[in-house]
C-alpha cells in the first residue's frame, strides 16, 4: 500500500469562511448575545440539561456552544465539574467582575437558570477574545471541559 499525504487546489477544505458562523482561530470582539438553560429535552439528551451560548462577531456571524451537566454521561468526574466550574466563573467575572461569587446550588438545573438570569441583562456589554475550534464534523465550537456528546 503506498500511501500519500499533501494537497493542492484541487482539495476543498472543510472549513468555509464565508459561511454564517464563526471560523477557528484566535477570534477578536466576540459577543455573548444570548445565554440561556436548555432542559434535557431542549438540548436532545436522555439525561442532562445545558447552558447554551449564542456568540456573534462583528460581521454578524455566529457560534452557538453547549455546556452540558458535568455530572451526567460517559465523561462525568469530579475533574470535569471542576473545570466546568472553572469556565463558568470565568465567563461570569467578565460580566460581574473579577471579585463576583456565585453561591452553591444543589443542582445543575438550579445553578444554570440562576447563572444565565444573572448574567442575561450584562450581555453585549463586554467584547470577548474567545479560541475557537472545530469539533469532529468540522463545526465551529469553543474548546469544551469534556469531549463532544
Amino acid at each position: 500500500m503506498s500511501t500519500s499525504f499533501g494537497f493542492d487546489a484541487e482539495v476543498e477544505s472543510e472549513v468555509n469562511p464565508e459561511g454564517s458562523y464563526i471560523g477557528p482561530g484566535i477570534q477578536e470582539n466576540i459577543k455573548v448575545i444570548e445565554i440561556k438553560y436548555l432542559t434535557p429535552e431542549e438540548a436532545g439528551s436522555s439525561d442532562a440539561g445545558a447552558i447554551q451560548l449564542v456568540l456573534e462577531n462583528s460581521d454578524g456571524k455566529a457560534l452557538n456552544h453547549r455546556y452540558y451537566d458535568p455530572t451526567k454521561g460517559p465523561y462525568a468526574d469530579d475533574k470535569n465539574v471542576a473545570k466546568f466550574n472553572k469556565v463558568m466563573k470565568n465567563l461570569a467575572t467578565k460580566y460581574m467582575g473579577p471579585d463576583y461569587v456565585f453561591p452553591p446550588t444543589d443542582s445543575f438545573q438550579s445553578f444554570a437558570e440562576q447563572y444565565c438570569t444573572t448574567l442575561t441583562p450584562k450581555l453585549g456589554d463586554v467584547l470577548l477574545r474567545v479560541k475557537v475550534v472545530l469539533n469532529t464534523n468540522n463545526y465551529s465550537k469553543l474548546p469544551g471541559y469534556a469531549p463532544d456528546r
